[in-house]
């Protein structure tokens, strides 16, 4: 589905729900440089104007394609990124120019002639905007989770989310119900203080639109069997009712979950994580012991491992999903993580 398609149908479910819980985000990762106001406003302003002109990225060295500058100056103009002579919704196209100048590394400025969008129009010198096309759409923000630099260029991962013109807040902040996870992005930036914004873009690529990012749809499980309730993506439908190995897939089995309850269970927290080292050298470990929990992602997969001190029971729960889709799944991970409870165990 494109992406402009796909903000008017999030448009219309968030309209018929009110707003509930604050939605959960995708842990920060290890920063190299701090998100300052300038880097956040530039992120948001290029890459919402690529879900709205439906570019889904920007080789480096190269020019942006024509709509995406298009969608740039209108969202611009929307949000007050980009600030017009006398409070005008136009640009001539030298101001245009220079607004390109001031947020992309390589390549010139193309004069628009045609609105690919239908926002604009010429009128003599001037490209005048018609912004109501916007508000047909969500709003667009950007949750930068991770920032790498080299002293001339900063890597930023993100994921973007929609949500309602009236939230001007952090993706922290607004209701689970009024926003949606919408898709992934990587952005290469160049650093360049004496700029509008203090960076220039030198390239960036978003991911196909996410599968399940409205997470007000997601469905609570509760095993009280074995004691746990849990939130699922609603695209996954019950494969086994086994209540000590539940099962989930979507309807084309591309994309699977597994929770699996180990009775008598013996082994230690060290003996456990130990163990599934040696098993899996490959992939990645994260521990928590104090939610006595470990949880490891390789390439298409995702385990998390809960080993209570005090229970018979450990538990696992494992993902798996297409290698391309990993950021996706990586977040929908983070969150079925952070709902797992185990009843009479802290670890939620």
């Amino acid at each position: 589905m494109k992406l402009r398609k796909m903000l008017a149908l999030l448009l219309a479910l968030c309209l018929m729900t009110p707003a509930a819980l604050a939605a959960p985000a995708r842990d920060a990762q290890l920063e190299e440089m701090t998100i300052d106001l300038g880097m956040q406003t530039l992120v948001e302003l290029v890459l919402g104007a690529a879900v709205i002109s439906d570019v889904q990225g920007m080789e480096e060295n190269l020019a942006p394609a024509q709509p995406l500058m298009e969608g740039i100056l209108a969202l611009g103009l929307q949000n007050g990124a980009l600030a017009a002579e006398n409070g005008k919704t136009a640009f001539t196209q030298d101001q245009a120019a220079a607004v390109y100048a001031s947020l992309f590394t390589s390549g010139e400025y193309a004069p628009l002639t045609q609105s690919a969008l239908s926002c604009f129009a010429l009128k003599g010198k001037e490209m005048q905007f018609d912004l109501s096309f916007l508000s047909s759409n969500p709003m667009i923000g950007v949750h930068i989770y991770s920032t790498t630099f080299d002293g001339e260029k900063v890597e930023a991962l993100c994921d973007l989310y929609t949500y309602y013109d009236s939230y001007a807040q952090s993706a922290q902040l607004l209701p689970e119900d009024a926003m949606s996870w919408l898709c992934h992005g990587e952005i290469t930036l160049n650093y360049a203080p004496e700029t509008t914004f203090g960076y220039t873009v030198d390239q960036f690529a978003l991911s196909p639109v996410y599968l399940n990012g409205r997470l007000s749809d997601w469905q609570q499980i509760e095993n009280t069997t074995y004691e746990y309730s849990v939130n699922l993506p609603s695209i996954l439908g019950l494969a086994s009712d086994d209540p000590a190995r539940m099962a989930w897939q979507t309807a084309d089995g591309m994309a699977e979950a597994e929770i699996r309850v180990h009775t008598d269970y013996t082994a230690s927290f060290d003996e456990t994580l130990n163990q599934f080292m040696l098993s899996n050298p490959g992939q990645t470990v994260t521990q928590q012991r104090e939610f006595s929990q470990f949880f490891a992602v390789g390439e298409g997969s995702y385990t998390l491992w809960i080993i209570p001190e005090g229970l018979s029971w450990a538990y696992t729960i494992s993902l798996s999903f297409p290698a391309e889709r990993q950021a996706e799944f990586a977040l929908y991970a983070e969150f079925v993580r952070n709902s797992m409870i185990v009843w009479g165990l802290s670890n939620g």
